[in-house]
């Protein structure tokens, strides 16, 4: 997969389009590099980086914050969306980050109540509607 992205990205010439999934540090700079922006789901195989994140939405106010709440036939939701622009301390191999973005969602699925926090980074400078729109 990583290696069909970088490929994707650097033999196909493709240029200011946003990315979006799980990768790597080197894939980062590959985006980087070809002139395009990235949004990228960070999980527990990057544990540095995720307590960072977290960390970082502990103690600092977010640049930017929305609430949603939405109802979908069983499914009902809140989701709050925060953005931070303060991104001393990250590993500089993570080329490109301008964004630390945290989604809290709370709800209930066929009755049952469910509460996931995911955690992403961008290099993108963005709000909390613009980073949800990409990352949605």
């Amino acid at each position: 997969m990583l290696t069909l992205v970088q490929e994707l990205v650097t033999v196909l010439g493709l240029e200011d389009i946003v990315l979006s999934f799980d990768i790597v540090k080197k894939t980062c700079q590959i985006i980087i590099e070809s002139g395009n922006d990235y949004v990228i789901a960070v999980k527990n195989n990057q544990p540095k980086l995720h307590r960072h994140i977290q960390h970082i939405a502990a103690i600092r106010k977010p640049t930017s914050r929305i609430v949603e709440t939405e109802k979908i036939r069983d499914r009902f939701t809140t989701r709050t969306v925060e953005v931070f622009h303060d991104v001393n301390g990250i590993d500089p191999a993570w080329t490109g980050i301008q964004s630390l973005i945290r989604v809290e969602r709370i709800g209930t699925r066929k009755g049952k109540k469910y509460h996931e926090i995911v955690c992403y980074i961008s290099s993108l400078i963005c709000t909390a509607v613009v980073c949800w729109g990409t990352t949605n």
